[in-house]
């Protein structure tokens, strides 16, 4: 039983380094092609979301294809099953991501770090209205605190960009309602559906959400794409990998455990970007981060 117990331990310090490295990859390659390679994304807030989704698709079906003995696909999917299921999921994660992208333009990513230490807040309470978890007076105690660091970090930046402030807020609520839905799923259908199944069935419809939002709003030239294909090929197949790696932490610990672990990400982003583009960092931005 120890032995069991200790083996679980260890696969989920494994599952969470291996998200935390592919998040802190996929934003700093965000970074880079924007501040070094001129590729303009903020602009394009839906492409990058649907670049990433289609070649999720794409990835997840050519691997479908070479599972010798199973099949990711759900035989009794209905479309009411869909629609009840997946479709919520894939609203909210588009949302969050081109919220994000669009916030982008607007503040720092030391900022848009720095807000997304709300996510455990918004996440804990709801689980809570899901009845996913059970209420827990350190955890909000906890939570509280953290929600306070994040007042005294953004206020100075709230009465300034206030769009970019209240976008990045936007997203952080579509992507705590994506995952607290997505351990929903795993608790509620635990023999149905594991990470890769559902990403099978999900990042379908992402990519076809995103498209559709693309034809509306804009996207980037042929020549642009010529010039960062290599790096947005990268961008891409780290997404894949990062969304899978987040559907394992969450289906074998919880929403709010990767929640938290964004926290770590956070501070090693901010320390990233520090380093390599030599971003300032504001007093009252460090005293909310190490609180």
């Amino acid at each position: 039983m120890l032995m069991t117990s200790s083996w679980e331990r260890q696969g989920s310090v494994i599952r969470v380094s291996m998200w935390l490295f592919l998040s802190v990859s996929v934003v700093l390659s965000n970074k880079w092609l924007v501040t070094d390679m001129n590729f303009k994304f903020p602009a394009y807030p839906a492409f990058l979301a649907t670049s990433h989704m289609l070649f999720g698709t794409i990835a997840i079906s050519v691997l479908n294809g070479l599972r010798p003995t199973s099949s990711l696909v759900v035989t009794d999917m209905t479309l009411r099953k869909y629609a009840s299921i997946i479709i919520p999921v894939a609203v909210a994660l588009n949302t969050s991501i081109i919220c994000g992208n669009e916030a982008v333009a607007y503040i720092s990513i030391t900022m848009i770090q720095i807000l997304k230490g709300l996510s455990p807040v918004t996440v804990y309470m709801m689980s809570l209205f899901l009845g996913i978890t059970q209420f827990s007076r350190m955890i909000t105690t906890t939570l509280l605190l953290i929600s306070l660091g994040i007042f005294l970090a953004s206020f100075q930046s709230v009465q300034t960009d206030l769009y970019g402030i209240s976008a990045q807020l936007i997203g952080i609520v579509s992507d705590s309602s994506r995952l607290v839905l997505m351990q929903k799923i795993f608790t509620s259908h635990p023999f149905t559906f594991d990470p890769p199944t559902l990403f099978y069935h999900l990042a379908p419809f992402c990519a076809l959400l995103g498209a559709i939002i693309t034809a509306f709003t804009s996207f980037p030239t042929t020549l642009e794409l010529q010039n960062v294909w290599a790096m947005l090929l990268l961008n891409c197949t780290l997404t894949s990998m990062l969304n899978l790696a987040g559907l394992f932490v969450i289906q074998k610990t919880s929403s709010l455990t990767l929640s938290l672990c964004g926290i770590s990400k956070d501070i090693f982003l901010i320390t990233a970007t520090t380093l390599i583009w030599k971003t300032e960092i504001k007093t009252l931005e460090i005293i909310a981060e190490v609180q």
